[in-house]
């Protein structure tokens, strides 16, 4: 179940409709299981805006 919850968070779908899918009762149950899925997005989107920073500073 856990690897479902992940794939499921990793792919951005909203913890409501996990719980919808997994049965679980309450949000905080899901959330266990996204919270590392939530910081591979940020670190994602940490990496993206670096990168885009570094592409602008070098076209100056």
């Amino acid at each position: 179940m856990e690897r479902i919850v992940s794939e499921l968070a990793d792919a951005g779908v909203d913890m409501r409709d996990i719980q919808a899918v997994t049965g679980h009762k309450t949000l905080s149950m899901v959330q266990k299981y996204t919270t590392q899925a939530d910081q591979k997005a940020a670190s994602r989107r940490a990496q993206t805006a670096r990168e885009q920073s570094e592409n602008e500073t070098g076209k100056c």
